[in-house]
């Protein structure tokens, strides 16, 4: 009996998901027609929503005291024009194709406040956001450093949370 209810249950589940990422994908495909019916206030909330799933926060260490802070999604190569599309309607970003997977990332200190700001004010729905908060402060510590003797240990620990 139980089992009956928890297949009933993960089927249900997982059409749900598939039909969720199905339509998602059809809304922002570059070659679907309902691209433009998307506000853009609509389309950030779609890629908090999108972010929280496949999206990520990471800082890389350069050298002793330097680093970078990436935004990333990668998919599947099948899915570059919904790259393409999230890169046209944030105007910032590149997407690099792979063999097998695509992916989209922001690395320019210009770009990543940007973005820190636009989802401040769309705020995640799941722990991405702890993500996005360690990172965006790690972020904001490294750029406002100024008289700061040395950050690297702070940014390290916010990087390890």
């Amino acid at each position: 009996y139980y089992s009956t209810i928890l297949l009933f249950y993960y089927s249900t589940i997982l059409l749900f998901y598939y039909s969720t990422i199905n339509n998602n994908t059809e809304i922002l495909n570059s070659n679907s027609s309902n691209t433009s019916e998307l506000s853009y206030h609509d389309f950030i909330d779609w890629l908090v929503g999108f972010t929280d799933g496949d999206g990520s926060f990471s800082i890389v260490k350069q050298g002793k005291t330097t680093f970078t802070f990436v935004y990333s999604i990668y998919l599947h190569k099948d899915d570059t024009p919904l790259l393409i599309n999230i890169q046209k309607r944030l105007c910032m970003g590149k997407v690099y194709e792979g063999k097998h997977f695509s992916s989209f990332t922001i690395t320019k200190k210009e770009e990543v406040r940007k973005l820190i700001s636009l989802f401040k004010d769309h705020p995640f729905n799941t722990s991405k956001n702890l993500n996005f908060s360690c990172w965006a402060d790690a972020f904001e510590l490294y750029t406002n450093k100024i008289g700061e003797i040395n950050v690297t240990p702070k940014i390290l620990s916010l990087k390890n949370e």
